[in-house]
């Protein structure tokens, strides 16, 4: 059996033997001429694992690769190499830049999933910069002069190196030898967090809950006016950073879940408009290429994505756990039990001998009654963060006579045995407490075995 694949007037034909392959040709020249078209014994080729097809080399001796023609390359360096070498301020005629262009986008689908065309946004930028030719067409419009921007200039030094590698775009499997890589990430307007679950191929290592990697994080101040698309796409890129360490996706295609559209079309396309989102789009085509693995996007509802679990690890919630699998520990999400003896001794802890007042985390309400006394915190891990940030804001507004005890578990597993412990983390005043100045935020931390 032999697919054949056609674009216009090319014609191939795969097949997975070479008797196949031999036989699908006879076959279609039987149909071609039944049809009344002839095809030149010049333009045909033997049975082979090497092919020109549609101005590409495929390659099929190993893993599949599309490569670029010798005299292309030469070309298409020569004429990257001509714009480089032009001084700066020398002005360069459209119709040449139309023309590199032109030849280096006849080669993008060559490129590892397309990077190349991530590469070439700035060219087209510059081509039909609207300020400069918007009212023109045409003729008119290619005889005007342009200078290359410095993305420009990185763009085509990407390319001049990558055809010297001349690496070609090789295909991937869609699972690796870890199995079956499905990545789920959401990026909020506060945070931003993903999951990866590692899916065994072979049924007799095959688990009802598959293996879940989490992570979590808080944008920082200069993240927050950015948009929710940049957001989303940078959310991308954190988590194919996170990678680097382990080589599990190399010759592989990791499936990533997102709810924005609008990331999702950008990553998969290679382009964007906004000059923010293009930047983080080029670096994860690079590190793409870096893992020697594909990158499949796929959108998915929000609601669908609430259900799974990621959206609460972008607003610093762990997975419920109605959806926590099997083998997690239960007790790790849970709160410190609170006990009057418990508070004596935390708050002897840092020397205090008041009588710490314990406020329910999980109710809004009560951060206010937490100004101007010792109160103490027994959060989930999971809401920890958001509790000693709501607590930090009435601290400020009262800071000398507002302190605070946070007492939640850690977890720790030498040998194999399972134990837990009390982090206890302290917001008190400083040693020389002053009405003239702001006093500074003092924080101490022990870690006590329960």
């Amino acid at each position: 059996m032999a697919l054949t694949f056609g674009f216009v007037d090319d014609f191939k034909m795969h097949a997975a033997t070479r008797a196949d392959c031999v036989r699908a040709p006879v076959s279609f020249m039987k149909v071609m001429v039944w049809l009344g078209l002839i095809c030149k014994p010049v333009k045909t080729s033997a049975p082979a694992q090497v092919q020109k097809h549609c101005g590409f080399i495929c390659d099929t001796r190993k893993s599949p690769v599309l490569r670029i023609p010798a005299n292309k390359v030469s070309r298409c360096l020569s004429s990257a190499q001509f714009l480089l070498k032009r001084p700066r301020n020398h002005q360069l005629l459209r119709l040449s830049l139309a023309v590199v262009t032109g030849v280096l986008q006849s080669i993008v689908e060559a490129t590892p999933q397309h990077a190349g065309q991530s590469h070439l946004r700035s060219l087209c930028d510059d081509l039909h910069r609207m300020e400069e030719v918007g009212h023109l067409e045409g003729r008119e419009k290619h005889y005007t002069t342009v200078s290359l921007s410095i993305s420009s200039t990185a763009g085509l030094n990407w390319w001049v190196l990558h055809l010297a590698a001349h690496p070609g775009s090789t295909t991937c499997r869609a699972f690796t030898d870890s199995g079956l890589t499905i990545k789920w990430g959401d990026g909020s307007g506060t945070g931003t967090g993903g999951t990866t679950k590692l899916c065994p191929l072979d049924p007799n290592h095959h688990q009802q809950n598959p293996n879940i990697e989490q992570w979590m994080g808080v944008w920082q101040p200069k993240a927050v006016p950015m948009s929710s698309n940049w957001k989303e796409a940078m959310t991308v890129l954190q988590s194919l950073q996170q990678e680097r360490e382990s080589d599990r996706l190399r010759h592989g295609t990791a499936f990533y879940i997102a709810d924005n559209l609008v990331s999702c079309y950008v990553i998969n396309s290679g382009s964007s408009r906004s000059l923010l989102l293009q930047e983080v789009v080029e670096e994860i085509k690079t590190i793409t290429m870096e893992l020697g693995c594909r990158l499949e996007i796929v959108h998915a509802p929000g609601t669908l994505m609430i259900k799974q679990g990621t959206d609460g690890l972008s607003r610093g919630l762990w997975v419920a756990p109605s959806r926590r699998p099997q083998g997690f520990n239960q007790a790790l999400f849970e709160a410190v039990p609170h006990t009057e003896a418990l508070g004596t001794w935390a708050a002897s802890c840092i020397g205090s001998k008041k009588q710490p007042k314990h406020l329910d985390p999980t109710n809004p309400l009560t951060v206010d009654q937490g100004r101007e006394v010792l109160t103490i915190w027994n959060p989930p891990p999971e809401c920890a963060r958001q509790t000693i940030a709501a607590f930090l804001f009435v601290w400020a507004q009262s800071p000398l006579n507002t302190e605070g005890l946070f007492l939640v578990w850690f977890g720790k597993s030498p040998a194999g045995a399972e134990q837990r412990a009390v982090v206890i983390g302290t917001v008190a005043l400083p040693s020389t407490p002053s009405t003239t100045e702001h006093p500074l935020l003092d924080v101490r931390a022990w870690q006590l075995l329960s």
